[in-house]
């Protein structure tokens, strides 16, 4: 991936009100050595920035943008990375989502009878949301896992769940892919009330990205090894 060019700047108020860059909404980050990657909900994509900018981006996500140099701040609004708000507002609080130790799919299952109505309804919401995908924008299906999640008001367990899913799932005769599997499973959950997180990953050399479905320190719908391959970059 190259550093990306040539993407709208933003646009610094002009008003007396004091102001602080901010990093710009949809975007999140992830620092390797020599590098890091971005990922931009609005344009649906990663892509891979200096390490300097990473470093940039740091600052400013700790509310230290205001004694960054002029030059520092004048790139990465040129990259189109960061907006200008209010001085004293406070950054939405980040999800503090522990790191793995479990897999819903690696735990003992137990044994339960063959439902033909769920298998026929993983089969439907396996479909339907990879229609979704090929049709919607990123930030739109993004904004309905934290709708739904934000409803889901019962006690369902999330790890029976997934291992209920997945039973389901592996009668579906599609390849797996990871985000339309993983907001096929979140769907599936909400609807019986059960609550839990959407994690992107990423690794840089050589660059791959993932994302996972997480409640506590229990992956839902993939291997403990595999997802602890990658490093979060967003958590919702």
């Amino acid at each position: 991936m190259r550093e990306a060019s040539g993407l709208p700047s933003a646009r610094r108020p002009r008003h007396n009100r004091m102001i602080k860059p901010s990093l710009r909404p949809g975007i999140s980050h992830r620092n390797f050595p020599g590098c890091a990657i971005i990922l931009d909900i609005d344009r649906d994509r990663y892509w891979q920035v200096s390490e300097q900018v990473g470093a940039t981006l740091d600052r400013v996500a700790q509310g230290e943008g205001r004694m960054l140099a002029p030059g520092e701040i004048a790139h990465v609004e040129s990259l189109g990375l960061i907006t200008y708000v209010d001085a004293d507002s406070a950054p939405a609080p980040a999800i503090d989502l522990p790191d793995p130790t479990r897999s819903a799919a690696e735990c003992d299952a137990p044994r339960t009878r063959f439902c033909p109505a769920e298998a026929a309804e993983v089969a439907l919401l396996t479909l339907t949301a990879r229609w979704l995908v090929r049709r919607r924008p990123l930030r739109q299906l993004l904004e309905d896992v934290v709708c739904r999640r934000d409803h889901a008001l019962g006690s369902a367990d999330p790890v029976a769940l997934a291992q209920r899913f997945g039973r389901y799932r592996r009668l579906v005769p599609l390849t797996s892919l990871c985000l339309p599997d993983t907001l096929a499973f979140l769907r599936f959950a909400a609807r019986r009330g059960a609550r839990a997180n959407m994690v992107f990953g990423v690794e840089a050399w050589p660059f791959a990205a993932h994302c996972w479905a997480q409640a506590g320190e229990c992956v839902l719908n993939d291997a403990l090894d595999h997802a602890r391959s990658f490093a979060p970059i967003r958590v919702l």
